[in-house]
C-alpha cells in the first residue's frame, strides 16, 4: 500500500447492481461525475460498518485517481439522493453508506475487529459547499438572439441533428446548471432533484421549439430572475430554483413574456 493512502478492501458487486434504476438515473444526470464507479469505490474504503472519513482530496487518492471529475460533488450528490450521509464525531466529519450491510457480508478478521470508525450517530443536513463557475454576465433574450444569427452564420445549422441535438443538450443542461446555482450560493440542497427538474425544463423547450429550444430555454430562465428581482411579492418569495420553474410556473414565466418586448420569433414560439 502506498503512502498516504488509507486502507482499502476488496467487496463484491451484486449483478443486480448495474441495474439499479435509482443510480442508473444518477449516472444519466451527471455522467461527468462517475457517480456509479464513485459509489463503488466507497465500498472498498469503508470500514466495516460502512463507514468511511469525508475528506474528497484524500478519497481521490484511491477512486478513479488518474481520471478528471469532481469527487467532492459526486459525494454530495449521493449524498442528497440519500445513498449515503454525513455524521460527525469527536470534530470529524465521516460518511456512511446507508444500505451498505445489506449489500456486503463482513466476514473472517474484519467481522472479529473493534469498529475502525465511530457508528453513525445524527446525521448532518444534505448540503453542498462546492463552487462552481459562474454563469455567463448576459444570457438575456438579446444575447440568445445574436448567438442564433451569428451560429447560422458560420453554418453550424449543417451539424447532423443527432449529433447536434446531443452536444446541445450537454452544454445547455451544464449552462442552465450553473446559472442556477450563480444565484443559490453556488449549491442546491437536492442535486438529484435539481438535474431532473434541470432535463424536464430542456424537454419542455423542446417541446415548443425543436429548432432553437436552447435559446428559448435560457430566455425563460432569465425571465424568472428578473420577475424574482422586481417587486411582485408572489415572485419574490419564490425559490430561484429548476423544480420550481419546471413544476409551478413554467406556463406563468411565459405568460409574463407576453406582455413584454420579446423579439418576435420567441414571441411566435411563446404563443403557439
Amino acid at each position: 500500500m502506498s503512502k498516504g493512502r488509507g486502507e482499502v478492501r476488496i467487496r463484491s458487486v451484486k449483478p443486480d447492481y448495474f441495474r439499479d434504476e435509482k443510480l442508473s438515473d444518477l449516472e444519466t444526470q451527471y455522467p461527468e461525475l462517475r457517480i456509479m464507479l464513485v459509489f463503488e469505490g466507497l465500498w472498498c474504503v469503508s470500514s466495516g460498518e460502512g463507514v468511511f472519513v469525508w475528506n474528497p482530496r484524500v478519497l481521490k487518492l484511491d477512486i478513479l485517481p488518474l481520471v478528471q471529475y469532481d469527487l467532492e460533488r459526486s459525494l454530495h450528490v449521493l449524498e442528497s439522493s440519500g445513498m449515503i450521509r454525513r455524521f460527525e464525531a469527536d470534530g470529524k466529519v465521516y460518511g456512511h453508506i446507508v444500505n451498505f450491510l445489506k449489500h456486503q457480508r463482513i466476514s473472517n478478521k474484519e467481522a472479529l475487529a473493534s469498529p475502525k470508525y465511530p457508528k453513525p450517530g445524527e446525521y448532518l443536513p444534505v448540503e453542498s459547499s462546492r463552487t462552481f463557475q459562474d454563469v455567463p454576465e448576459n444570457t438575456g433574450p438579446e444575447k440568445v438572439q445574436r448567438e442564433r444569427k451569428g451560429k447560422e452564420r458560420k453554418g453550424e445549422d449543417n451539424i447532423s441533428a443527432v449529433a447536434l441535438v446531443s452536444e446541445q443538450d450537454r452544454e445547455l443542461y451544464h449552462n442552465i446548471e450553473r446559472g442556477f446555482l450563480s444565484h443559490n450560493g453556488d449549491k442546491f440542497t437536492n442535486y438529484a432533484l435539481e438535474g431532473k427538474a434541470i432535463h424536464e425544463l430542456i424537454s419542455k423547450a423542446r417541446a415548443r421549439d425543436p429548432d432553437h429550444y436552447p435559446d428559448l430555454l435560457i430566455t425563460v430562465c432569465a425571465q424568472f430572475w428578473k420577475l424574482k428581482q422586481g417587486v411582485d411579492k408572489f415572485w419574490t418569495e419564490k425559490p430561484f430554483l429548476p423544480h420550481i420553474l419546471a413544476n409551478k410556473l413554467w406556463d406563468m414565466v411565459l405568460e409574463s413574456m407576453r406582455r413584454e418586448e420579446i423579439p418576435a420569433d420567441v414571441m411566435a414560439v411563446i404563443e403557439r
